[in-house]
């Protein structure tokens, strides 16, 4: 009989053995996964706000980085959270898909230029706008490398926001992010009385 009892503690303790090699196992890969993703997106040279980077930072994450975001909307299966930004009327944008990232917004407070950006990636050559008519912003988009700014279209070093995404094609880019962003300029004289 003690024999038995004997047998079947070390029956247990040896699937117990196994059971915990296992999740240690799966535990450590999955670790080493997830350091070898964000180790690609830093070698990548990829821009992120306070650590945020789509695709790599979970909901929760972003929570406690900005702490509770001002607002929150759902649509399109997506959910947004609108966090505060040194630019009070404007606030941060964070957009998720269920718990994953899937485009930072951030409010650039004359603490970015465009000279930054173009500095880092070279001169966009992908431009959307904000309007047909000429002056503004232009949507300065570099889809491979997961980044966009919105900037001055006259010359000006000016940047009002920079958008991080995952990288993608332009295509998809316009879809998911851009839908009411014009590919052009109008060539007509803009209606009287209208200001950019």
């Amino acid at each position: 009989m003690k024999e038995k009892l004997l047998q079947h503690k070390k029956t247990i303790f040896l699937i117990l053995l196994v059971v915990v090699v296992a999740l240690g196992t799966a535990a450590l890969l999955i670790s080493k996964s997830q350091m070898a993703k964000q180790e690609n997106k830093e070698q990548e040279g990829a821009l992120t706000y306070k650590a945020i980077s789509p695709g790599l930072t979970a909901k929760d994450d972003v929570v406690s980085i900005l702490g509770d975001p001002l607002n929150q909307s759902e649509s399109e299966g997506l959910t947004t959270y609108q966090f505060t930004s040194s630019v009070e009327a404007r606030p941060h944008e964070a957009t998720f898909k269920e718990e994953e990232l899937t485009i930072f917004k951030e409010v650039v407070n004359l603490n970015k230029t465009a000279t930054d950006i173009t500095t880092k990636y070279g001169e966009a050559t992908n431009i959307l706008y904000q309007s047909q008519v000429a002056g503004g912003f232009a949507l300065y988009i570099y889809p491979d490398k997961g980044i966009a700014y919105l900037g001055d279209t006259s010359g000006k070093d000016i940047v009002t926001e920079i958008w991080y995404f995952q990288p993608t094609t332009i295509e998809e880019f316009k879809t998911n992010w851009a839908a009411d962003y014009y590919d052009s300029l109008s060539t007509e004289e803009p209606p009287e009385g209208y200001m950019y």
